[in-house]
């Protein structure tokens, strides 16, 4: 038996990739990294210091890594917190979730100050018992730590967990945690074979009914 939901926050909650992507070209370019809408599509879901360390690589640029890292996290954050972009359906699902007693978590590889900012913002944070950061772990995405730690605060087996992503690299964390996964991509790579390795591909959270946790 199902007794919680643990979520992905960027790209599933918020709708903030748009936001990360045009803040990642804006301060690399800064920088003189000539990274691209392209560039910064291929990278969705990992990290800020990975996409950064990838950036340098592919344009062979020797720079404090660091320091952008930090300086992206920081503009990306002011813009998320100043757009709220809260997906569709999300209040929906939660309030559901939450009228069924499941119990509710987020496993992000975002930093734990801006999980907790965003939430705040976006008035959502009562419904959920942990928030987990992958900052705050020796692994990010797609290791499957930030899940598996998701659970144990939640003080659960991951069997009795469901995962909800958008992105490959999520995915593959909740996946690896051996939990059940739900996958709600982006329609522009919904088509992409890779997602049958989730237990359901959904077009939006509203497909999240009081049917469709029956079936779990």
């Amino acid at each position: 038996m199902k007794k919680a939901f643990i979520f992905d926050m960027d790209g599933l909650l918020i709708n903030s990739e748009p936001l990360w992507q045009a803040t990642g070209i804006e301060v690399l370019n800064a920088h003189a990294i000539p990274v691209t809408l392209e560039n910064m599509l291929q990278w969705t879901g990992s990290p800020v210091p990975v996409i950064v360390e990838k950036a340098c690589a592919l344009y062979q640029i020797k720079a404090d890594q660091a320091v952008i890292s930090e300086q992206f996290l920081a503009k990306a954050i002011d813009n998320i917190i100043k757009a709220k972009p809260i997906m569709p359906f999300v209040r929906e699902t939660l309030n559901l979730l939450k009228a069924k007693g499941y119990r509710m978590a987020i496993a992000s590889a975002s930093p734990r100050y801006m999980l907790d900012a965003i939430v705040q913002s976006l008035d959502i944070a009562d419904f959920f018992d942990v928030i987990s950061s992958a900052h705050e772990l020796e692994y990010n995405k797609p290791h499957p730590q930030v899940y598996l730690n998701a659970c144990q605060q939640l003080g659960l087996k991951p069997k009795e967990c469901v995962g909800v992503e958008d992105s490959k690299v999520g995915m593959t964390a909740v996946k690896s945690a051996l939990m059940t996964c739900i996958v709600v991509p982006h329609s522009d790579v919904a088509h992409h074979g890779y997602w049958q390795l989730a237990d359901y591909q959904l077009n939006h959270l509203g497909e999240i009914t009081p049917e469709f946790l029956a079936r779990l």
